[in-house]
């Protein structure tokens, strides 16, 4: 059954916007003023942090000539997973697989589905389901339950193919809103399909990272970065919704919107020198159902009346309030927040200069935004913004500069575009040494001042062509073109091959599995953001998949109960278990895979957390590798909900498991009677000694046997002399362990072998790798706090694999008091432990 447009306005009434980093805020009445609340999935009821993702098993009913079903999938997953690298955040999208109307999910999720639209929409993300305001360790916040993103039903008229650049990053755009964010005015991939400035190859900007991580916050994200606070007010009435922009010369731009009473703060800033700047929204477009085009909070108070944007200013930079960039920019240290960084604005009748868009061109093929190599000379920068031309012409006195560049416009060039007078043309006097990076653009009219964020990319070099695509007898193939990259990857669709071999005009990749006769879209992705996408288009090269033999799956065990974490062993014929190239997937948000574990090259274990408000029913077993699905011939069944103990495999802690170190394992539905005494524990079936139980919290504390091989391991409890359900966990090897410092003959310091600057002495480590006959001393490194101590040798120590003896020279900077200086040891840039040795 298709929804339609009740689906679409319930939509558009459930998503109300943030006014700090551009998030959707419900307000709530205090005591004195409104409340801002953000809208956020609650990552403390998913396992391991992780968001499944559905796409509805219908599909769109039609398609552009070349796609199908397999290709829009492969977008879809390759959209989601966009977000995952945001390595600021602590959530991850799950794929899920294909859902179905008649399943019923309870759990949080994602769900793409497909609907009519209006002319000219081709998506539409965002939330449309949520409870009562929570409170957890981020702070209270509205939970969503079910966020949608909707593609149009009809992908043929017009047409959209699923492999372009602009189908990609409305995907990566529209799953953003169902994360939590709305729109943004830096260029980046949350921005409009018109001012945005990111590509298939780089489609996430650092404001896109940031603005997930406020939401979803890794603990790395607030580390060594900067704030930045301030108010922007007319008079000493705060402004609702302004812009406010940190900027680099070269670099990208990082937005946030300011609230009700017209404050601000922008945060994860790196360090660095940022020009500040406060600009009003645009008006809406044609078409945009809202105000600036995003969805406004309502008045807690009224919840028919929206809180509406605040008076239209002029654009000003920090600290002076003109339109014109204070040189140099505010210098910004890390871990410091800065406060009172506040702009004091004029107001203006209405905005005329907004929504810019450049281009260049490679052949017949519109690169947007605009991008140049560096070269001596002037080059053409096509853009069209409103306010901008009288439509034969550049309207009169329009000004345009680029913000702290070399690169300038050349005289006499702003300018009507020949082929397409509405357009305007600038002439950009460039330069041959000019370093790679994103170039802003700063225009001026009667007055009125706007910025286009990152309109002008200059990259190192051309973006890439594909001449030639050349089977080889191994099953790989030999892409000719380029130029090509280390790093550069070569898409199916929306599915990664192997990158074997990389030269700059050649490579050779394995492609990735897929159905029988399938044909995929070969595109060249380098890691400049730069693809043959942009220079091909619809000419991009397209190969036929042949497959001998359909694989088969089985898996153990048929039944489940709700409510537990556990694993299921998959077999599988004619397919490759390989960890990180297959998914398993149960096409319910209510079974959530949460990682394989290969066994061998047929065999393997699908962690799965199975939420205990899943119905009783089945669900399918799937497992998608590249392009392909292969479906298990029986279903899954999930039972009634246990209250039997289990292991919480996604919240286990502790570090990396090693042989020697110590497991800090949840266990859910641990009775209160729980002691010591009445719980067992083995590892890779060797008993294993347990430390601590804390039956309130849950958790159990396990020593890890020494003897314990590195690899998957059983993990097993016995609670009260019931075995809980099958459980792994991945033993590391051991790491890298400094033990003792000696005298360079080998004898142990002690308070009387105190050493000074220059001297000769030894550490041991153990737990290293074999590093050769001829050790690499780069790997290692060993300081006391800002001095560096020369590393001058490695010697094994004899019958103790992996123990090394390093010898250093201790720092001529070395001081003699205090008596002691702590030396700590890195191998491959990771602590080993830090020792103290006597000094003199």
């Amino acid at each position: 059954m298709k929804m339609r447009g009740a689906l679409l306005a319930c939509m558009l009434l459930l998503a109300p916007l943030a006014s700090a980093y551009y998030h959707f805020i419900v307000y709530q009445l205090g005591p004195d003023s409104r409340v801002p609340l953000v809208t956020r999935f609650d990552t403390s009821v998913l396992p391991g942090n992780r968001l499944p993702l559905l796409i509805r098993e219908t599909g769109a009913a039609e398609y552009a000539p070349g796609d199908n079903f397999t290709s829009l999938v492969s977008q879809v997953r390759a959209a989601a997973e966009a977000w995952n690298t945001v390595s600021t955040s602590n959530l991850k999208i799950a794929f899920g697989g294909l859902s179905s109307e008649s399943r019923p999910m309870a759990s949080p999720h994602i769900e793409v589905v497909f609907d009519e639209m209006p002319d000219g929409v081709i998506a539409l993300g965002g939330p449309t389901n949520r409870l009562d305001p929570v409170t957890t360790s981020y702070g209270s916040f509205v939970p969503i339950v079910k966020s949608l993103v909707v593609l149009r039903a009809n992908l043929a008229t017009p047409v959209r193919p699923v492999y372009t650049e602009r189908f990609f990053l409305t995907l990566v755009h529209e799953i953003g809103h169902a994360l939590g964010l709305q729109h943004s005015w830096s260029g980046g991939v949350m921005s409009t399909e018109i001012t945005r400035t990111t590509s298939k190859g780089s489609p996430l900007s650092l404001d896109d990272a940031i603005g997930l991580s406020i939401l979803y916050p890794a603990e790395s994200f607030r580390s060594k970065s900067v704030s930045i606070s301030g108010r922007v007010a007319i008079g000493n009435a705060g402004v609702h919704l302004a812009s406010v922009t940190a900027i680099t010369a070269s670099g990208p731009a990082v937005s946030t919107l300011t609230g009700l009473d017209g404050s601000y703060k922008l945060e994860g800033l790196p360090p660095g020198s940022y020009y500040l700047y406060a600009q009003p929204l645009p008006p809406s477009l044609q078409g945009e159902p809202q105000p600036v085009n995003i969805t406004l909070p309502a008045d807690p108070a009224d919840s028919s009346r929206l809180l509406l944007p605040g008076p239209r200013f002029d654009t000003a930079f920090f600290p002076a309030a003109t339109s014109t960039p204070v040189l140099p920019p505010n210098q910004f240290t890390a871990g410091v927040e800065y406060e009172n960084y506040s702009f004091s604005v004029r107001a203006r009748d209405r905005v005329n200069l907004h929504s810019v868009q450049t281009y260049t061109f490679a052949g017949q093929e519109a690169i947007k935004p605009a991008t140049m190599v560096p070269s001596s000379g002037v080059s053409p920068l096509i853009l069209f913004g409103y306010g901008m031309s009288t439509g034969t012409a550049p309207m009169p006195g329009l000004g345009v500069s680029l913000l702290d560049a070399r690169e300038s416009i050349a005289p006499g060039g702003i300018k009507a575009y020949a082929s397409g007078p509405y357009y305007i043309q600038l002439d950009i006097q460039k330069f041959a040494d000019a370093q790679p990076g994103h170039r802003h653009l700063i225009f001026s009219l009667n007055g009125e001042t706007h910025v286009a964020p990152s309109a002008l990319r200059i990259q190192a070099r051309q973006a890439p062509v594909i001449t030639s695509v050349v089977p080889n007898a191994d099953g790989t193939l030999t892409i000719e073109g380029g130029p090509f990259q280390e790093g550069s990857s070569v898409l199916f669709d929306g599915a990664r091959g192997t990158v074997r071999l990389v030269e700059d005009g050649r490579l050779t990749v394995a492609p990735p599995a897929a159905p029988f006769a399938h044909k995929g879209i070969v595109a060249v992705l380098n890691p400049d953001g730069q693809s043959t996408l942009m220079t091909l288009g619809a000419k991009s090269p397209v190969y036929a998949f042949e497959t001998a033999v359909e694989p088969t799956l089985e898996f153990s065990p048929a039944t489940l109960p709700a409510g537990v974490e556990t694993v299921v062993e998959l077999t599988a014929t004619g397919m490759k278990l390989t960890a990180g190239s297959v998914q398993a997937a149960f096409g319910s948000s209510d079974v959530t895979f949460l990682k394989l574990i290969p066994l061998s090259d047929s065999k393997a274990l699908v962690q799965v957390a199975i939420s205990g408000q899943a119905m009783p029913g089945a669900v399918p077993v799937a497992v998608w590798t590249g392009l392909r699905r292969t479906v298990a011939g029986a279903q899954l069944q999930i039972g009634a909900a246990t209250t039997a103990p289990y292991v919480a495999m996604s919240r286990i802690s502790g570090g990396k498991p090693y042989p020697g170190g110590e497991l800090i394992v949840p266990v859910m539905n641990l009775p209160q009677s729980t002691t010591l005494q009445t719980v067992s524990a083995a590892i890779g079936g060797i008993p294993a000694a347990l430390t601590e139980v804390d039956a309130p919290a849950g958790v159990v504390r396990i020593a890890i046997p020494a003897s314990v091989t590195p690899g998957p391991a059983s993990l097993q409890l016995i609670v009260g002399g019931r075995t809980t359900m099958p459980a792994f966990v991945v033993i590391e090897p051991a790491p890298p362990q400094v033990v003792k410092a000696q005298t360079w003959k080998g004898i142990d310091l002690s308070p009387g072998d105190a050493h000074r600057a220059g001297d000769l002495i030894q550490v041991v480590v153990r737990n290293l790798p074999d590093l050769g006959v001829q050790p690499d001393l780069k790997r290692f490194s060993i300081t006391s706090g800002t001095l560096d101590h020369a590393v001058v040798s490695a010697q094994t120590v004899a019958g103790r694999t992996g123990e090394y003896n390093v010898f250093i020279v201790l720092s001529a900077s070395t001081p003699s008091d205090p008596p002691t200086l702590p030396l700590t040891v890195h191998f491959d840039g990771k602590s080993a432990g830090t020792i103290t040795i006597p000094v003199r």
